[in-house]
C-alpha cells in the first residue's frame, strides 16, 4: 500500500466522522425519542407538610419522552429530575 492510498483512506475516515459529528444532536434526539429509558422531569406531586420546612411526598408524577409516569418507589424524597424506564411505571 502506498503513502497516497493511505491518505486517501484516512481522508475519508475523517470525512465520515466530521459528518456523524455535524449530525450528533439529531441523533442523540432520536434516540432519547426511540428509548424507553431517559430522563424525565417532576410535573405533579403531593405532599404532607412535616413542619420546620420538611415535607413527606405521597405522590410524585414525572413527565418524559413517554409522557406522564408516576412511580411508586420514589416517595418521600421526589427528586426534581430522574432517570427512568417508561415500561415499567406507564400511566
Amino acid at each position: 500500500m502506498n503513502s497516497s492510498t493511505m491518505f486517501s483512506i484516512l481522508g475519508g475516515l475523517v470525512r465520515g466522522l466530521s459528518a456523524f459529528f455535524s449530525r450528533w444532536p439529531l441523533l442523540a434526539l432520536a434516540v432519547l425519542a426511540l428509548s424507553p429509558v431517559g430522563p424525565h422531569v417532576r410535573w405533579e406531586y403531593s405532599y404532607v407538610d412535616l413542619g420546620n420546612g420538611a415535607r413527606h411526598y405521597t405522590s410524585c408524577t414525572y413527565f418524559g419522552s413517554r409522557g406522564l409516569i408516576t412511580p411508586p418507589h420514589l416517595t418521600p424524597e421526589c427528586p426534581g429530575i430522574v432517570i427512568l424506564d417508561a415500561r415499567k411505571w406507564a400511566r
